[in-house]
């Protein structure tokens, strides 16, 4: 009896052994497919622009390549280098100044309106976690060129034989190298598209003067006004989106030195010439800065 449990138990450890080792060779192993995530492919940002000390706003876009590894923050979260250009515009203030009456030999009055405006143009490198992520925060780090300039309008009330419609031009202008970065996040709302808002911080060692538009004035039918020096840093609030551009249309989880006006009583006029017009004008007197 005891030979015979014994044979039993041998054969059934050896059934068991054999089926095991049967089993085992035949598990083959699964191959997860390859995902193509958001950060192979290019972006773009389109976004609205607010200056946070001036009372304007505007827009801008940037371009940015395919995102690449340059390390990582721990074994499942890299970090990416994405480099590209941005470009933006705000205005920074207007002011209507109301009906002047235009400068002989033209008669009649004219709308007036003043306006100050910022624009820069950079290159930029962005550093980020991958955008395959429901929430990606980012820093922008950028180097580049930047515009102020203020500018008037002039609209008649009546439309002049032989002058333009409308006209505007730049009053002054500054132009300079500037440098600076931002920090931001984006936000997964679908596979091509992210929410995206960030504070930028734009510099200049460069200072430029710019008519004063807030504290420009009308006395006896001519426009006073002065100039100021364009700020060193300024702080713009970025609000809009990143899109994905996916070819494949696929669904993915993953000093001193601006150019300024003529003052003491000119006239000023301007803007584009239509073909056989004149520029409409006012008298503008703009001040050296005190």
């Amino acid at each position: 009896m005891k030979s015979t449990l014994k044979n039993f138990i041998a054969c059934f450890t050896l059934l068991s052994t054999l089926s095991f080792s049967q089993t085992s060779n035949t598990i083959t192993p699964v191959k997860l497919p390859a995902t193509n995530f958001a950060d192979k492919y290019w972006s773009l940002d389109a976004y609205a622009t607010v200056p946070l000390k001036q009372c304007g706003w505007g827009m801008g876009f940037g371009v940015f390549t395919p995102g690449k590894k340059i390390g990582m923050i721990n074994p499942y979260l890299p970090i990416h280098l994405r480099v590209g250009g941005d470009f933006y515009f705000a205005e920074l203030d207007r002011k209507h100044l109301g009906t002047l009456p235009l400068s002989a030999p033209q008669l009649g009055d004219a709308k007036v309106r003043l306006s100050q405006n910022n624009m820069g143009l950079n290159f930029t490198a962005r550093f980020s976690t991958p955008y395959s992520k429901k929430f990606t925060p980012y820093v922008d780090v950028f180097a580049g060129y930047r515009y102020f300039g203020s500018g008037m309008s002039i609209t008649p009330l009546e439309k002049q034989e032989e002058y333009e419609e409308s006209t505007s031009d730049n009053l002054t202008k500054s132009n300079q190298f500037c440098y600076g970065g931002a920090a931001g996040f984006l936000v997964y709302l679908s596979p091509n598209v992210r929410f995206n808002t960030g504070l930028m911080i734009t510099s200049s060692n460069k200072f430029g003067e710019i008519t004063d538009i807030a504290r420009a004035r009308v006395d006896n039918g001519n426009i006073i006004a002065q100039k100021i020096n364009t700020p060193k840093d300024m702080f713009i609030l970025k609000v809009g989106f990143t899109f994905i551009i996916d070819d494949d249309n696929s669904d993915n989880d993953c000093t001193r030195s601006s150019r300024t006006c003529r003052s003491s009583g000119t006239t000023w006029g301007g803007g584009g010439r239509s073909s056989g017009t004149k520029a409409n004008s006012v008298k503008i007197n703009v001040r050296p800065n005190k």
